[in-house]
């Protein structure tokens, strides 16, 4: 499953809507907000379980973009991508007696090399020939049971962020 999808839809707010009608534009502003917020924080615990499972910092899966927020008008996407992570991404790589290490990742039997265009990578040979090599890539995971319990989860995070707004927007601070 190489890509994973939170969908978070507005729905069910047309009845605190009606009894907003005085208070033009709180509503959608609260609505925009909560989605904003609550797809923000899918992606955080998205890739808070992807690190903890793939002993990958948090950082580096946001850098090489493997959890992505997209917004829309009363919709907001999480999209997890469970590829493969090039080696190039987990830091500077260092060679050592049995492999190559980047980060908290060893590659046995591998070696690091540059490439003419500056390119630093982590290698290793399909045979005992010089050629072919193949780049090493770290394994990037998620749990079927992690992402059903985030999915459940934005659901509820999203009527909390979305009466908590409503009350800013409306002043009852």
């Amino acid at each position: 499953m190489p890509l994973q999808r939170i969908g978070i839809e507005a729905q069910g707010f047309e009845a605190l809507a009606r009894e907003f009608q005085q208070l033009p534009g709180v509503v959608a502003k609260a609505e925009r907000r909560a989605l904003k917020r609550t797809g923000d924080w899918a992606r955080s615990q998205g890739a808070k379980a992807m690190a903890l499972e793939s002993n990958i910092q948090q950082g580096k899966l946001k850098k090489a973009r493997r959890v992505l927020r997209q917004m829309r008008a009363d919709e907001v996407s999480v999209f997890m991508g469970t590829m493969p992570l090039k080696s190039h991404y987990l830091g500077k790589p260092r060679q050592q007696k049995r492999g190559a290490r980047v980060g908290k990742i060893t590659f046995a039997g591998a070696f690091v090399a540059r490439m003419q265009s500056g390119y630093v990578g982590i290698y290793k040979r399909r045979g005992t020939a010089r050629l072919p090599i193949d780049e090493m890539e770290a394994p990037v995971n998620l749990s079927a049971s992690d992402f059903q319990r985030i999915a459940t989860q934005a659901d509820a995070k999203l009527v909390d962020e979305f009466g908590h707004n409503l009350r800013y927007y409306a002043g009852w601070r």
